[in-house]
């Protein structure tokens, strides 16, 4: 994958981990009940006393406490890196065990290999994973597979050898594409995630900003043209206003009237014996 993918962000990543993981479950429980199934009726069906009881024994109990053990790992993984590895392992771990169920059949055997070309469909399908991580397990059970239909199950003489190794050839063509496949849709989904993202927050910058220029206007700056005589300002219109509707209109300041001392006294002073030392209200009079 290209490096310049961004990271996926949390909330997408913390739902991809939940819905794997809980595919990972479904299928372990689904494999777990044939598997208990075909080991009681084989362990019922098999005395004692013939030589392949322990090594069918053996088999058939690890054949159980693959999926059992990959569902009580897959349980405890709460991140992606931990559900990776659990997943892994479970894989990796039921590669010996299918080959070693496939050796028990007698060579030249002529079993056919629908079954575990249906677990390499799984693994490539229902395990989802990093690339190596999941490509890996099936291409080895893959090769396993192969050595057993050429040198174990009926040799060259059988005409579906053929057949199967070509099927086999493009199960996991397809896999491999497939994971690549779904691999670069995450990318390209996480990184219109990421833009998204970007996207709000510089929306919200963006938003700041014009709230800061809005306050910015709000504050009266510059040179502001006032009469000399009535002391009106000339907006920008060419109107003109009372000076007190102008500061209203360009900021957030607002007026209180009162009456100055010299003012007081020059309109007032017939019924002031003395000077106010300080401003007197209009209210006051």
């Amino acid at each position: 994958m290209s490096s310049s993918v961004p990271p996926t962000p949390a909330p997408l990543e913390e739902l991809r981990v939940k819905s794997d993981r809980r595919l990972v479950q479904a299928l372990l429980m689904t494999i777990s009940f044939p598997a208990a199934f075909f080991a009681a009726v084989d362990l019922l069906g098999i005395r004692p006393g013939e030589t392949s009881f322990a090594s069918r024994v053996f088999i058939r109990v690890l054949s159980l406490a693959v999926p059992l053990g990959g569902l009580w790992l897959v349980r405890r993984s709460h991140t992606r890196e931990a559900l990776s590895r659990s997943t892994f392992l479970v894989a990796l771990f039921s590669v010996p065990v299918l080959v070693t169920v496939l050796l028990q059949q007698h060579r030249g055997s002529t079993i056919v290999l629908a079954a575990y070309l249906m677990v390499l469909g799984v693994m490539y399908g229902a395990l989802p994973n990093s690339l190596l991580r999941q490509v890996g397990p099936p291409l080895l059970l893959s090769a396993f597979l192969s050595w057993a239909r050429v040198w174990w199950l009926n040799g060259s003489s059988d005409g579906g050898m053929a057949a199967d190794l070509v099927v086999l050839a493009f199960l996991n063509i397809i896999g491999v594409v497939a994971v690549r496949r779904r691999l670069a849709l995450q990318d390209r989904v996480s990184e219109s995630w990421q833009m998204e993202a970007e996207a709000r927050e510089r929306e919200r910058a963006a938003i700041h900003s014009a709230h800061l220029a809005t306050q910015e206007l709000r504050a009266l700056r510059g040179i502001i043209p006032i009469c000399a005589s009535c002391k009106q300002v000339r907006t920008d219109a060419g109107e003109w206003q009372q000076i007190e509707q102008y500061v209203r209109e360009h900021s957030d300041a607002n007026f209180s009237h009162g009456v100055c001392p010299s003012c007081a006294t020059r309109l007032y002073g017939e019924f002031m014996p003395t000077a106010p030392a300080d401003g007197v209200k209009a209210g006051d009079l």
